[in-house]
């Protein structure tokens, strides 16, 4: 699935920094943190950082760094406590390049939530 993500955004112009776990995001995240103007992030997430953590944590050095989150649950399951709402800051797997699309333009464009 990530792969795809990124293949996705890539090709359609954006610049991909990509992590396979929260503790590895962080990393490139001190490199590149100017650069960082989105976080796509999955909800769990290997090596027992979840996406919501890593979140709080960039967001913490970046209060506007915006975030979208994924998951195989659905909004109402996995954000009951952090406010997920289907096509402003969250995304259910899977879902289309289209639909993928439009929720990084809308949120780049500060119609999603941060």
């Amino acid at each position: 699935m990530r792969a795809s993500t990124r293949a996705i955004l890539e090709l359609h112009g954006y610049t991909v920094l990509e992590a396979a776990n929260g503790i590895e995001a962080i990393g490139v995240w001190h490199e590149h943190r100017g650069a960082v103007a989105l976080l796509v992030t999955d909800l769990v997430m290997p090596r027992g950082m979840s996406g919501h953590d890593l979140a709080r944590e960039l967001q913490a050095d970046q209060p506007l760094l915006k975030v979208v989150f994924l998951s195989g649950y659905s909004s109402e399951t996995s954000g009951r406590d952090i406010g997920l709402r289907e096509g402003k800051n969250f995304m259910q797997k899977p879902f289309s390049a289209d639909q993928l699309l439009e929720t990084v333009r809308r949120v780049l464009a500060g119609s999603g939530l941060p």
